[in-house]
């Protein structure tokens, strides 16, 4: 009934339309910018790998995905492990993950055809001006209809791979966001014991300026030593109790901020705190991979991997919508006068339609849509490089404070030793009276000094390593 010559008339139509789009689509690409991407050289080896540190060819993941467990404190793991699990940034995190897929979907969905249902009625009125009568009756009618873009030149499936990518992006983010949770419950927690630490040796501090502001008080009752001295005691021990204060709310906020990270409302963990005691133990050694690998190894360097990536297939897709579309779309339907006789129809009506259209002239949308994902690819771009640098600068650094906090730590336990056979030469000299109690609470006080000070120093070798977990890419859940 005709069909051959309407295919005719659609193939002559498509090859016209197909030359127009040929013409198009050579302008579009000439309008392209042309771009420069940037790139990072990576060096073959850290300029700064400290002395204790071995190179491995590649991350082991089962060191790196747990690396809080070579500090040795059960404590410290159960703490990370709740976080990991319950931390509202994580839940977050997740959240993203389902809401990236949904939007994959919805793009997978646009490569397929629609099909909807319909119903209606449709009243008719006729008039014989000639009979002089009239007459109106109704069309009860039911039907299916259908529509379908073919994807010829792979615009909607580049589409739908951006989308993919994303959902990639977003699982590599949510495993980003693990490294961090894992770092900062870590530091929290070291500071916490740190904390702990100092408030024993500041205990110890002021029990020894207490007596030696007992003993200025009693030389300046008896005329050996003036005002001055006594004066010069209250100070001292004025200035190390408000640094006692000082170290308290310091521990009250760490505990405040332990619990904040797991989850929990603060005080609601104190009694789990309290079981643990002492700044967990850094390994002798650790292991690093050459950066190459450890970039590969960084969620956050993937992440920005899969950003360039969805970034450039928009912009295929965009520069697709030059070329002409397919679509095809047809109908079926039922028809009857009465609603009684909707499955025993009068008439069965059915449509089928298939054409390609080109954009000829649409105020430079397309274009300038283009112009914005060649834009938004270029910014990718740049955001990954940028991700690199920072990333090898985090590592430098890292490995520069770990450095730093070891060689720190060793000279104060070498003066701490030191300062421990000063104190007791003291004490044997003072027995055969060969030097005064003066003396010797100036010597311990110099080794408590040095005592605190080895606390704060290790405190901070613990976090220095722990930086350096987090900066390799180390606490991410597969």
């Amino acid at each position: 009934m005709g069909f051959p010559s309407s295919i005719q008339h659609f193939a002559a139509a498509a090859v016209a339309v197909f030359f127009l789009s040929a013409c198009a689509g050579e302008k579009g690409e000439q309008t392209k910018s042309s771009r420069e991407d940037g790139v990072v050289l990576i060096p073959e080896n850290w300029r700064n790998r400290p002395a204790n540190s071995i190179i491995v060819a590649e991350t082991n993941p089962a060191i790196t995905t747990a690396w809080w467990t070579r500090f040795k404190d059960p404590l410290l793991n159960d703490l990370i492990v709740t976080a990991l699990k319950d931390s509202p940034d994580v839940r977050t995190a997740l959240s993203r993950i389902a809401e990236s897929r949904a939007r994959s979907g919805i793009d997978f969905a646009g490569l397929l055809p629609s099909l909807s249902g319909r119903v209606g009625v449709r009243d008719e009125y006729y008039r014989d001006r000639r009979a002089n009568r009239s007459s109106n009756g109704g069309f009860y009618t039911a039907g299916l209809d259908a529509s379908w873009e073919i994807d010829i030149w792979g615009k909607l499936y580049a589409r739908y791979k951006a989308a993919d990518a994303e959902v990639a992006q977003s699982i590599e983010e949510y495993r980003d966001v693990q490294v961090s949770l894992a770092a900062e419950v870590a530091i929290a927690y070291v500071t916490l014991r740190a904390n702990e630490a100092q408030l024993g040796d500041s205990s110890d501090v002021i029990k020894a300026l207490r007596e030696e502001l007992e003993l200025a008080r009693a030389r300046e009752n008896i005329g050996t030593r003036d005002a001055f001295d006594t004066g010069h005691a209250r100070v001292q021990l004025e200035q190390e109790l408000a640094g006692l204060q000082q170290v308290e709310r310091d521990v009250a906020q760490s505990r405040i901020r332990l619990a904040l990270l797991l989850g929990r409302t603060p005080g609601s963990i104190d009694n789990v705190l309290a079981t643990g005691r002492g700044v967990p133990q850094v390994p002798a050694q650790f292991a690093l991979a050459i950066p190459a690998d450890t970039l590969r190894q960084r969620p956050d360097v993937r992440a920005a991997e899969r950003a360039v990536e969805a970034a450039s297939l928009r912009a295929t897709s965009a520069g697709r919508e030059l070329l002409p579309s397919l679509n095809i779309s047809g109908s079926i339907g039922i028809e009857a006068l009465k609603a009684g006789d909707i499955f025993s129809p009068r008439a069965t009506i059915g449509s089928l339609l298939a054409g390609l259209t080109l954009p000829l002239f649409e105020g430079g949308r397309i274009r300038q849509n283009i112009a914005i994902q060649d834009e938004i690819h270029k910014q990718a771009l740049i955001r990954y490089e940028a991700t690199l640098l920072n990333a090898l600068g985090e590592v430098e650094n890292a490995l520069v404070s770990v450095q730093r906090a070891e060689s720190r730590l060793r000279d104060l336990s070498s003066a701490a030793n030191a300062a421990i056979e000063v104190s007791r030469l003291a004490d044997s000299q003072r027995n055969v009276g060969l030097k005064d109690f003066s003396q010797i609470l100036n010597d311990k006080l110099l080794y408590l000094r040095l005592r605190e000070q080895n606390t704060v120093v290790g405190a901070e070798r613990a976090l220095a390593h722990i930086q350096l977990y987090k900066v390799l890419g180390g606490g991410w859940v597969k």
